[in-house]
């Protein structure tokens, strides 16, 4: 019972942060979002979900910064 609770626990706290990140790209706060990444990075690799999510955040972040540098809004 408390194995579960803790896992769901982790989940919500996983996707709560999941959508401060995606909050933060909403507002081009790249440097924000990749403290989060970072932080998120650090849940279990072995669940698909979080690894598939943690990957799309880090693309969301490669594009914001590559159109950074090429001066593109």
């Amino acid at each position: 019972m408390c194995n579960i609770f803790y896992r769901n626990e982790k989940q919500r706290l996983f996707e709560e942060r999941a959508a401060q990140a995606a909050a933060k790209l909403y507002v081009e706060d790249v440097e924000g979002a990749k403290n989060i990444a970072n932080e998120l990075g650090a849940y279990d690799e072995n669940d698909p979900f979080r690894r598939q999510t943690v990957k799309f955040i880090q693309g969301t972040i490669a594009l914001y910064e590559k159109s950074e540098k090429q001066g593109m809004p």
